[in-house]
């Protein structure tokens, strides 16, 4: 099946006249493979012009897809109704003349500064997919691929193809919008196409367009335009995506809890509260959303704006065996710690260690010994790194496997954070963990959802640390994957995301770099990835590389301020300005978290069937290889109820 991405830009005022001329000549450039899918980039609309209404526009582009024997998509701002509003929607249209989709912009009109239209802010949105032959489509319109819940319950609901035509521009957030393209398509396992315009007339001047459009797919094997052609092709194999839908083992939607994140989303302060519908009116809306979630400069005394934080990278040594586990661990320590002593300037207010640095992982071994060799946040290491802090004056954080006696026969993958006076002050639970995918049977706060919420609370699952270096969160490894964790944290105030980690070599190592790219871009945050550069197996005397290293810090509009450029024991010192971070976020186009309006996505989330909380409440996972039996159920539950496909068969009809 072919894809036709089209960048040559159009208005809808003159469809009639001009559009069965321009597919015409795309589908030239086609191969026979068809029915197609061509794909129009946002419409141009004229201010000193009344935008046309929907049913008139979407009939006459039915009739074109009818002639053409394709499926037309494409965006526009249109009016519902004679006297209505203008609003941005889509809308796919079948080889058959009929109109399969109907899809309305939730967010404002960030790109381009605002705009004098409606859009469904506030309003529960349907989420409604096509069926087709040549797959499940979705839609998803300009700057709304940039709020992941939007793209998460388009696919919730089963697309497989999700279109996103937009009017891209060479802003200083151009790259950062592009990445998260990627990450949405990585994160859902979808395709994701992508058209914008080459250019853009106003007042009679026309502007010439980055090019922005493109086929993204889930392992980041992207096809993206050149330059300015006016039509850009791709084939897309979909049996290659349902195969992969069809794997237990790392299927993010099939892991997903989302009835974990949905009691976040019951209310909304913006509920029930009406679209702005003029450009003076988006940035009233605006200024005020940013205001009310501004850092307090009153809250915290003796605030340090500006300071160094240092990553220690480090070659960990794991423990193999009970006989030697103290042994271990406490030269684990002392080597992070001396590298870190070494590199510990007087402006280093942070210290950030990687993923199980202390203890390292064995595959195999029994829960009893899992809770042997894992340790207690009140036991003798995690005091000692509470000396090193007091005596160094800084902030500490890193990952451990930890065990808590209040819940016997488990153990956690636990970040903590320890003050610079030597107290612990933060621990998280890693939440979406490699319990679901066949390594470590350890437990997660959804294994055990109900009893973790009663006694912690629900913002239990999501701890911020508000301190004078600014509000610090932690999400571990592969929770990186997982946006709605890294959201949840900002929106209760979290200005610095700390990640420890341990990352393998692997060939979707590039969609990880990206996701923490885009995480720190979609929530206007540092993201500080502190990775393991290698380990030592057993008496070897050398480390080998199996953990990658390329520790980075990340800064608040998805840029890369260092990174260490592969694996091996080193340090990397960066400087974190948050008075730059907060001037940010008080930019309303810039801080997309802002304008995250639960009440548009929350009923997908509780209504959805994903993966189902407390499945290990009772008796704790004895084997990593229930979790990926557990995840199985639900691929083959997803099956049967269309979400996913089968290889080599059609969708299912609505």
């Amino acid at each position: 099946m072919t894809l036709i991405l089209v960048q040559a830009p159009w208005k809808p005022a003159e469809v009639e006249n001009t559009i069965g001329d321009l597919i015409a000549a795309a589908l030239e450039t086609a191969g026979q493979n068809g029915p197609h899918i061509v794909v129009l980039p946002q419409g141009q609309e004229d201010k000193d012009e009344v935008p046309p209404l929907e049913t008139e526009l979407v009939e006459q582009l039915c009739v074109h897809s009818k002639t053409h024997k394709i499926y037309l998509a494409g965006s526009a701002i249109m009016l519902s109704k004679a006297g209505s509003i203008p609003c941005h929607l889509g809308f796919i249209c079948g080889p058959d003349g009929t109109c399969l989709l109907r899809a309305v912009k939730s967010s404002p009109d960030l790109v381009a500064g605002f705009s004098d239209t409606a859009s469904a802010l506030n309003e529960p949105v349907d989420f409604n997919v096509a069926h087709t032959p040549v797959g499940t489509l979705g839609m998803v319109l300009g700057e709304d691929i940039l709020f992941p819940h939007l793209v998460r319950s388009t696919a919730l609901k089963g697309a497989e193809i999700i279109l996103n035509p937009c009017r891209e521009a060479g802003d200083d957030l151009f790259a950062a919008r592009q990445n998260a393209r990627q990450a949405r398509a990585y994160e859902n396992i979808t395709y994701l196409a992508c058209t914008s315009p080459l250019s853009s007339k106003a007042n009679g001047f026309v502007t010439t367009l980055p090019t922005a459009s493109g086929l993204y797919n889930p392992q980041g094997m992207n096809k993206l335009a050149k330059g300015g052609e006016t039509f850009f092709n791709t084939e897309v194999d979909m049996d290659w995506l349902r195969r992969k839908r069809q794997n237990p083992r790392i299927n993010f939607l099939a892991i997903f809890r989302n009835r974990l994140y949905a009691p976040g989303y019951e209310t909304s302060p913006t509920d029930n509260k009406s679209s702005p519908t003029t450009r003076e009116d988006w940035w009233t809306e605006g200024n005020a959303r940013v205001a009310a979630r501004a850092h307090d400069p009153g809250l915290i005394k003796n605030q340090i704006d500006q300071y160094d934080v240092l990553l220690v990278q480090t070659a960990v040594r794991n423990v193999t065996d009970l006989e030697h586990r103290d042994e271990i661990i406490q030269k684990n320590i002392d080597e992070s710690l001396r590298i870190a002593s070494g590199a510990a300037a007087p402006n280093v207010k942070l210290v950030v260690f990687p993923e199980y640095w202390t203890q390292g992982v064995a595959f195999g071994r029994s829960i009893e010994d899992w809770t042997k060799v894992a340790v207690r946040v009140d036991g003798p290491e995690v005091e000692q790194l509470c000396r090193f802090a007091q005596e160094k004056n800084t902030y500490l954080a890193g990952a451990i496997f930890e065990f808590d006696p209040k819940w016997p026969q488990r153990w956690f993958n636990t970040a903590i954070i320890i003050d610079d006076q030597g107290n612990l002050i933060h621990r998280y639970r890693k939440i979406q963990c490699a319990d679901l995918v066949g390594l470590l049977p350890d437990t997660t706060p959804g294994n055990l959802y109900s009893a973790y919420v009663e006694e912690y609370g629900y913002d239990g699952l999501f701890p911020v640390a508000d301190t004078p270096i600014g509000k610090l969160a932690t999400v571990i490894c592969f929770d990186m994957n997982f946006p709605e964790t890294s959201r949840a944290l900002v929106n209760r105030g979290a200005e610095v995301l700390i990640h420890p980690t341990a990352e393998p070599y692997a060939t979707h190592r590039r969609c990880w770099d990206l996701a923490k790219m885009t995480r720190a871009f979609e929530n206007t945050a540092y993201l500080l990835s502190c990775s393991e550069g290698g380990e030592f197996a057993g008496n070897n005397s050398y480390p080998g590389t199996f953990h990658r290293g390329h520790s980075k810090v990340i800064n608040y509009d998805g840029s890369v301020a260092g990174v260490v450029d592969g694996p091996g024991e080193t340090w990397l010192r960066v400087p974190l300005d948050l008075a730059a971070l907060r001037t940010a976020r008080a930019n309303p186009r810039a801080n997309l978290a802002a304008w995250d309006d639960s009440v548009v996505y929350g009923h997908v989330y509780r209504e959805h069937d994903g993966f189902p909380n407390d499945v290990w409440l009772e008796t704790p996972m004895e084997s990593a290889s229930e979790g990926v039996a557990e995840v199985k159920k639900v691929v083959d539950r997803y099956t049967a109820s269309g979400v996913f496909v089968s290889p080599s068969s059609s969708a299912p009809t609505p």
